[in-house]
């Protein structure tokens, strides 16, 4: 983009830029920002409004996550209200000085604060990081799984367990030296472990997004990628209890293909003959040119070979564009908006012209052209990652609200990278002079699509290391501390992960079953976790435990028929194996 704002608009408050593009003070006006000091910032996966009892009223402000190049870099926070000014921004330091990288939030359903999801990275090791803060930033959890070699969480959304809490699923990938797997892992609303498996069709493969559907299923997509070859879209829907595969598929052409997003339409006239809500999914393909061009795919219901809807969107120069989120537009416009309900929104980014701009663009149920295609930015790099739309309390869309990055130096004060935010009206504009039509065309390709059988690893039930949080800080004012919060690793390797055994098994219900663990002392602290055929985490009732002989009795009398998993952690080892209880 070639327009410059004003200088005067910069706000510098403490050590931290906030910086408003434009403010306004109703939820259906619009406005650019930008967070960060002069050090790396950036925003990622997901930006959501603010709408359950974290809000004080309906849509109360937005949340989103990234990474902020603080140490050597932490995973970074921003909870603005609905103008976008800052009500706190905070970075976690999850290793003391590692790499730290925060790549999606949710908002927990229970109204407790939100969860995010990321990464850290110690020397050649990343591990997973899963954390809890309540609605002020406040960290009230942070886990690192250490699972394999080397693992990136980069998706996450809560799934229903039946009780109050709901589990929490993750997806993401597993490196190793030459290749890589897609993961799923599975959690406890406070982070313990209930199982997780890897997925593998080529050599390098990957999940980047997940979303739960109406049957109760999970499904994951990313990529698969044969070294030689080229990658192609994967897909995965799996059962929720263990990760089994229900269905898997693999698309593209001679080019790239990777997915990025996928949504389960809520649209009740788009099912398939069975009345399943179809799936829609987002990411990028070089197949059709030698560029990146968005690529759209919409599934009869749930299954990849059921005669997919393709659509490729491409820049008149045949630029490099991707498509990073998209979503459903669940309301009608308050009035004007360029869109109807039902209507699907995403952004991503386009190359066309000078400079890398952030995009937003609408698209109609059947993945043909909506009206709003606009894009945001300055004199360099400027990306879309997020986008939501943005309704009022009485069931109207009242615009989106977006989130990326900008490399731009608004300001001219050597600043290189920034979270960018971006609220648009309900026609899809920002009210900025800094954006200018998006124009694309459509094709439709038939890029082969195949049902495919990925290898995973059987399910591994493991519960992982108990948590104590160090300090955390509100960084809208604490910018330049140094704050830190540690966190213990989970360590699952195969000497710390031990078969447990127990006698008998089977057990009948009411009957102490023996759970045998060499060398136990009297000074481990013992935590015993029972997981149910659900997912669900129950109380486990040790009767008795003899030192000497290493046993622990436990009650199975308020335990149905079934067959259950059982770890005990003894503060040093893991152990963990099956029971199976009868009437």
């Amino acid at each position: 983009m070639r327009n410059v704002p004003s200088p005067h608009l910069g706000i510098l408050v403490f050590s931290l830029l906030f910086l408003p593009l434009l403010v306004t003070d109703t939820l259906g006006q619009a406005w650019q920002a930008i967070y960060g000091d002069l050090n790396h910032q950036r925003g990622h996966k997901r930006v959501i409004p603010v709408t359950g009892a974290c809000a004080s009223s309906v849509g109360d402000g937005y949340v989103a996550v990234g990474y902020s190049q603080e140490n050597l870099g932490d995973i970074y926070v921003v909870r603005t209200d609905n103008n976008g000014v800052t009500l706190w921004e905070n970075t976690y330091d999850v290793n003391n000085g590692n790499h730290d990288v925060g790549e999606s939030i949710v908002e927990a359903v229970d109204g407790s604060g939100f969860i995010v999801v990321g990464h850290t990275t110690s020397g050649s090791n990343t591990d997973v990081v899963l954390m809890k803060i309540d609605c002020n930033g406040t960290l009230v959890w942070l886990r690192t799984y250490d699972l394999f070699e080397s693992e990136i969480g980069l998706d996450l959304i809560e799934k229903p367990n039946g009780g109050s809490s709901p589990d929490i699923i993750v997806v993401g990938e597993v490196r190793y030296t030459n290749s890589s797997n897609a993961l799923m892992l599975r959690t406890t609303s406070a982070g313990s472990v209930v199982w997780f498996d890897t997925y593998n069709h080529s050599t390098l493969d990957g999940f980047n997004a997940v979303t739960k559907l109406a049957s109760g299923n999970l499904m994951a997509v990313g990529y698969t990628h044969e070294l030689g070859g080229s990658a192609e879209g994967f897909t995965v829907e799996v059962e929720p209890l263990g990760g089994a595969i229900i269905s898997s598929g693999k698309f593209g052409g001679p080019g790239d293909e990777v997915f990025y997003s996928v949504i389960e339409l809520q649209n009740p006239v788009e099912v398939d003959n069975n009345g399943v809500p179809n799936v829609v999914i987002a990411g990028y393909s070089s197949s059709f040119t030698t560029d990146r061009d968005i690529y759209l795919v919409k599934f009869n219901g749930t299954d990849p070979c059921a005669g997919p809807t393709q659509v490729i969107y491409r820049t008149p120069s045949n630029d490099d564009e991707e498509a990073k989120t998209i979503r459903e537009i669940p309301f009608p416009s308050s009035g004007g908006g360029e869109f109807s309900q039902w209507d699907l929104v995403f952004t991503g980014y386009t190359d066309e012209g000078a400079t890398r701009d952030m995009i937003i663009k609408t698209v109609t149920p059947a993945l043909t052209p909506g009206w709003i295609n606009n894009r945001f930015g300055h004199q360099d790099v400027d990306e879309g990652w997020s986008v939501f739309p943005v309704a009022q309390g009485s069931g109207r869309t009242e615009g989106f609200i977006l989130c990326g990055f900008t490399l731009s130096d608004w300001y001219a004060n050597g600043d290189p990278s920034d979270m960018y935010l971006v609220k648009t009206n309900s026609n899809g504009s920002s009210e900025h002079p800094c954006e200018v039509p998006f124009l694309v065309i459509p094709e439709y390709p038939e890029y082969p699509h195949e049902c495919i059988t990925p290898d995973f690893d059987a399910p591994f039930y493991a519960d992982d290391d108990p948590f104590t949080p160090m300090v955390s800080h509100n960084w809208y004012q604490e910018v330049c501390t140094n704050g830190t919060n540690g966190a213990k690793r989970v360590q699952l390797s195969e000497e710390e992960s031990s078969a447990l055994t127990s006698q008998p098994n089977p057990v009948a219900s009411g009957t102490d079953v023996i759970l045998i663990v060499p060398n136990l002392l009297q000074s481990d602290q013992l935590r015993v976790n029972i997981v149910n055929a659900l997912g669900e985490t129950l109380p486990a009732n040790v009767r008795q435990i003899s030192h000497a002989t290493g046993e622990i009795y436990l009650d199975t009398e308020n335990l149905p028929s079934g067959s259950y998993r059982i770890s005990v952690y003894t503060g040093e080892t893991l152990w963990s194996g099956q029971i199976i209880i009868l009437q």
